[in-house]
């Protein structure tokens, strides 16, 4: 939520029209194809993010209609940013978790 409320605004705004053009036409193709993806991996039981699911639609999208109006950097910089999410969001939870393991003093769950 915290990261939403941040930078959400910006997220959006890069999805929508820094990585390619989209008119209506290639945004109603990006949601089925987001969406195809998500009901597959679901059944399939693969842990997916929608905002994942949703970039590799409008690059793949980008890529099919127009392959030289494509932002090959600005899809680059989401790529490492997808990389660093992992470690700091397992950094984050490590140390929240120990922190509110010192405040509350809270020992081992019983087998």
């Amino acid at each position: 939520v915290i990261g939403l409320l941040t930078l959400g605004r910006r997220v959006i705004q890069t999805v929508g029209s820094e990585i390619t053009q989209l008119t209506p036409a290639r945004g109603f193709a990006i949601d089925i194809m987001s969406g195809i993806t998500v009901v597959v991996g679901s059944f399939l039981g693969i842990p997916l993010s929608t905002t994942h699911c949703k970039v590799g639609a409008v690059v793949a999208v980008g890529f099919t209609y127009d392959k030289d109006s494509l932002k090959w950097s600005v899809f680059k910089n989401i790529i490492y940013a997808w990389i660093i999410t992992v470690p700091a969001s397992a950094f984050i939870s490590g140390g929240m978790y120990w922190v509110l393991k010192q405040v509350l003093d809270l020992q081992s769950l019983p087998n």
